[in-house]
């Protein structure tokens, strides 16, 4: 009895012994909240992707596109050691104390004095292995600054177009078509101000100018539920904001173009400025005889720091391209033929931290883009004029928007994503004026026009967004959106599914499913080798386009590597597509909607997609390939029969790969290969009774053209003048082998009745050179 007493003693001892022991730890281990954005401590740069981390629970955050960043976990004791770590900075740890709920930390990163493509961050391996998307892209901006350039540029869109799942059109397109998609189906996003025409000199060059761009991503598989309004992809690009700190300039003098950016603080550590201004060189504009050409774009933000919570910002973007050609003589006629386009953009950012864990963000802008046509024709007899035609054409879309997106961080691994969006658009598709003078006769007018047309958009969206959930990552959200076009209301619910599972820590399989929809439509006509396109509402005879997207996928990165693997397959269905008649001509036919467009198209595309990435050495690039077809349906076409779409290439495979040779001198190399393009075809001809010849056609798009490779060589070598200017100098290689691709072909008859078949050829060698003169 005494031993069973002592027992149940030693029994309760024990117990109360646990209960102390839990007390205490409960005491010093606290649940507490921090929160901030991360900045680099030279300008205060924002800085995107960087990661916090609690080396201890292993709680870790990643901060967002406004360098924002929210972490809980615990205090251990007194005190909470946390580590920040961002790719081309330099580690740092900071100890907290004592213990407080929540804590507002604003992270100063020291730029790390190694080479940029050295810097290794531990955890981002499975960073890629379990982002919540799949198809996404970014691209880093010393991937982008060591880039290869056409005539001195660095284009963003060039480089994307070397990525999976988006097929290369020609080498004077810089649009996208991603996964059997037009290139009027991704959405562009600048600094979050949505542009409707991307490019310069009729795709040459993309409207983005790298000398400003902090961050670009592109999503073409699963979308967030806050994007909207494309069918088939997003490209979001943010620009720096300026330095805090110091006044900065970059001079750049190349063979296409010439562009100077400055940015420096407004108020210091407060406000900065960053303004750019880019504009084609006198050897592009004035050396084509009667040709003139020119084109500009101006960038301007501004970023001011109310306080720790509270930031705003001005966006301003202005673009804009003319091309003019002269011809005749002045006995018989003389004709001026001219086309100007380009993109007017603004808006205003404030973003706001209402507690630890609420942070949102409201938008208000405005965005516009133009085209148009000008012909004067003078017709002389005796040199003398007796009459003038003048015709003008003009084409516009404009919209306004306002946005309000609110983002909760609920834990480490749950937060909530909700918002709306209001935007009015106006559609303005063509108006043609038209004068005629004759001599001693009163002016002749006539003004034609498409009908003016607003649309009212409305959207919602709500999206939970899981992070390592019983091994699972995920994205489940809802957009809702009303669209009211004149009498016609158009209300679509488009849910997304993003899953994925760590098989370890090397593999992932990744699954999505997202619909998608888009509430005007583009035609297009070929006008002077320019492809020329106007917008038109979506209404009851041509409802908004639908897309529905299922991705299957898998990834792989081997321990110890900076290799990424990845594969996936795709089918996409789009429903609701519009084309031009055949026969007619936009800008001269302006007949009702219904007289001049075929609807209610089908398109389909499906594919297996394989990218390999090396993301950190001195060595670095990838290699992209995709299987893949595509097709498009209308009931008016090829008897109702699905047929090819026009990019539709069956193979490509791309290589990009950039090696630091030391610490002044790069070397980058390129190389894509792709099938031919579809196109259709006479498969016959035959002489009429008047002794005309005419083509008989096949099929629709049933032939191919050759196919596509091309091989691009850069280098980049960077040096001093007088220790306080720095210098970059690139030299670059456009086809290396003078590979002789098709541009178009085109059937002619050479002053015969037999038809010839005839090919356009594109690029031969280029090779060019830009300066680029900078201050320390």
């Amino acid at each position: 009895m005494p031993m069973i007493k002592i027992l149940h003693k030693l029994k309760r001892s024990f117990l109360c012994f646990l209960l102390v022991i839990g007390l205490i730890q409960f005491g010093h281990s606290q649940r507490t909240t921090l929160y901030g954005k991360v900045v680099s401590a030279k300008n205060g740069e924002i800085l995107i992707g960087a990661l916090i981390v609690d080396p201890i629970t292993q709680a870790s955050s990643i901060t967002d596109q406004f360098g924002r960043y929210s972490i809980e976990t615990n205090f251990i004791g007194d005190s909470l050691s946390l580590e920040v770590l961002c790719l081309g900075y330099m580690k740092q740890k900071v100890i907290f104390s004592p213990f407080q709920k929540s804590i507002l930390h604003n992270w100063s990163l020291t730029q790390s004095t190694q080479q940029l493509a050295e810097v290794e961050i531990e955890g981002s391996r499975s960073q890629y292995l379990s982002e919540n998307q799949t198809s996404g892209f970014k691209l880093a901006p010393i991937e982008l600054k060591s880039a290869l350039s056409i005539g001195g540029e660095k284009d963003l869109l060039k480089m994307i177009q070397l990525t999976p799942g988006i097929q290369i059109s020609n080498d004077f397109n810089s649009n996208l078509f991603v996964r059997g998609g037009d290139y009027d189906q991704n959405l562009f996003l600048l600094d979050n101000m949505p542009l409707y025409h991307v490019n310069h000199a009729g795709g040459f060059l993309s409207t983005f100018n790298a000398d400003i761009i902090k961050s670009a991503e592109i999503l073409k598989g699963d979308q967030s539920a806050k994007y909207g309004g494309r069918l088939s992809s997003v490209v979001n690009i943010n620009t720096i904001d300026g330095d805090m700190s110091h006044y900065n300039y970059d001079i750049n003098l190349g063979l296409i173009s010439s562009k100077i950016m400055l940015n420096g603080p407004i108020v210091k550590n407060k406000a900065s400025f960053v303004a750019s201004f880019r504009i084609n060189s006198p050897i592009v504009r004035y050396t084509f005889g009667a040709f003139k050409f020119l084109f500009y774009d101006t960038n301007v933000k501004l970023n001011w720091e109310i306080s720790k919570k509270d930031r705003v910002y001005f966006s301003f973007y202005n673009g804009y391209d003319n091309i003019g050609v002269k011809f005749g003589e002045d006995s018989v006629l003389i004709s001026n033929l001219s086309a100007g386009w380009g993109n007017l953009a603004s808006s205003l950012r404030y973003n706001k931290l209402f507690t630890s864990k609420l942070f949102a963000d409201f938008i208000l802008g405005y965005t516009q883009y133009k085209y148009e046509e000008n012909s004067d024709i003078q017709f002389f007899a005796d040199k003398i004029i007796f009459k003038n035609l003048n015709n003008q054409f003009k084409s516009k879309i404009t919209e306004s928007f306002l946005k309000a997106h609110f983002n909760y961080f609920i834990s480490n691994s749950w937060s909530l994503c909700t918002g709306v969006e209001s935007s009015l658009i106006q559609f303005e598709p063509g108006a043609s004026f038209i004068k005629v003078q004759m001599i001693e006769e009163d002016l002749i007018q006539d003004n034609v026009s498409y009908p003016l047309t607003k649309s009212f958009e409305n959207s919602f969206f709500i999206e939970a967004i899981g992070k390592e959930v019983y091994g699972f990552n995920f994205n489940i959200g809802l957009r809702g959106q009303w669209v009211n076009i004149k009498n016609d209301n158009f209300l679509t619910l488009q849910p997304r599914v993003f899953v994925s599972k760590s098989l370890g820590k090397l593999f992932a399989i990744k699954a999505s499913y997202s619909r998608l929809t888009q509430n005007f439509h583009m035609v297009s006509n070929e006008g002077g080798g320019i492809p020329v396109e106007y917008r038109l509402p979506a209404s009851q005879y041509a409802p908004p386009s639908i897309s529905d997207q299922f991705v299957l996928g898998a990834t792989f990165s081997p321990k110890k590597s900076s290799y990424f693997f990845s594969i996936e397959g795709y089918y996409k269905k789009m429903y609701h597509l519009v084309t031009l008649k055949e026969g007619v001509y936009f800008t001269l036919d302006f007949r009702d909607f219904e007289n001049i467009l075929y609807t209610n198209g089908k398109g389909e595309s499906k594919g297996i997609e394989f990218y390999i990435r090396k993301i950190k050495g001195k060595s670095t690039g990838w290699i992209a390939s995709t299987l893949s077809k595509t097709t498009r349906q209308f009931a008016e076409i090829n008897d109702d029969i699905p047929y090819p779409f026009k990019f539709d290439r069956r193979f490509d495979l791309k290589i990009f790969y950039q090696r630091a040779i030391t610490h002044r001198f790069s070397v980058s190399i390129s190389w894509a290969f792709a099938t031919g393009n579809a196109f259709t075809l006479p498969i016959g001809s035959y002489v009429d009774i008047n002794g005309n010849s005419i083509l008989v056609y096949g099929p629709r798009n049933s032939f191919r053209e050759k196919s596509y490779h091309r091989l691009d060589i850069g280098f980049q070598y960077q040096f001093k003048i007088r220790k306080k200017i720095n210098c970059t100098l690139d030299f670059n290689i456009v086809n290396l082998y003078n590979r002789k691709n098709p541009f178009f072909y085109y059937i002619g008859y050479n002053g015969t009745t037999t038809p010839k078949l005839y090919v356009q050829h594109q690029f031969p060698l280029f090779p060019s050179i830009n300066i680029c003169f900078k201050n320390l």
